[in-house]
């Protein structure tokens, strides 16, 4: 229902257009201060973190798990020796998705912080075998990436959020992105709304627990 594009030219904006409903059957139009979901490109950012922290010397790319969470989770036999290279890769065996008893405990009790929230998932998922073999075969895993966040936060004792604002998005003069919905629920058209194709329909899905990651404009 939206859709915006920008070209850069000697590193500056050069033009910038945008057109569309911020949620389809409504009239409200899109303007180019809104705030949109970006959705996976949290990895992209997650990475660039990852790489300034190894630039720093605080990890390496053949770190392994068990030498950030050794003494204080119970990991799995076959995940101690994951590294950060595998994680990035998507080669650490581990599912793609939020295992659906942490999704469904998360979703009923929003009261729990995010860091938080990722310590738990942790529990869960490195102390449980992987779907695959790690380093056997390519598997995408946005949880792999969930366990690169907490891998950030533990070696520098600082929440996620925190060093992506710090590291990533101040010095990239990137002021405008936050976390989370752009909107805040079911009657809020200030912000555009996700959508998706429902049996063949477009269909718009509400600011809620289902969407996350990072927002920007």
């Amino acid at each position: 229902p939206a859709v915006g594009a920008a070209t850069i030219k000697n590193n500056r904006l050069h033009k910038a257009s945008i057109v569309g409903l911020r949620k389809k059957g409504t009239q409200a139009q899109v303007s180019m201060i809104d705030s949109f979901h970006i959705g996976s490109l949290t990895k992209s950012m997650t990475a660039t973190l990852i790489g300034k922290l190894i630039e720093e010397g605080k990890l390496g790319w053949k770190t392994q798990l068990k030498d950030v969470f050794g003494s204080e989770l119970n990991l799995h036999t076959s995940l101690k020796y994951v590294t950060i290279e595998m994680l990035l890769a998507h080669r650490s065996g581990l599912q793609r998705e939020t295992p659906t008893n942490i999704f469904e405990t998360l979703k009923n009790d929003q009261r729990i912080l995010p860091r938080d929230a990722r310590k738990l998932l942790m529990r869960e998922l490195l102390g449980n075998a992987p779907e695959k073999t790690p380093n056997t075969v390519f598997q995408y895993s946005n949880m792999g990436y969930t366990v690169l966040g907490a891998v950030a936060e533990k070696i520098t004792n600082t929440p996620w959020e925190t060093l992506m604002k710090d590291k990533i998005f101040t010095p990239l003069n990137m002021y405008s992105c936050s976390f989370g919905n752009p909107g805040k629920h079911g009657q809020d058209y200030s912000q555009p709304w996700g959508h998706k194709r429902v049996n063949g329909v477009i269909t718009p899905i509400a600011p809620g627990f289902y969407e996350g990651n990072l927002s920007i404009k």
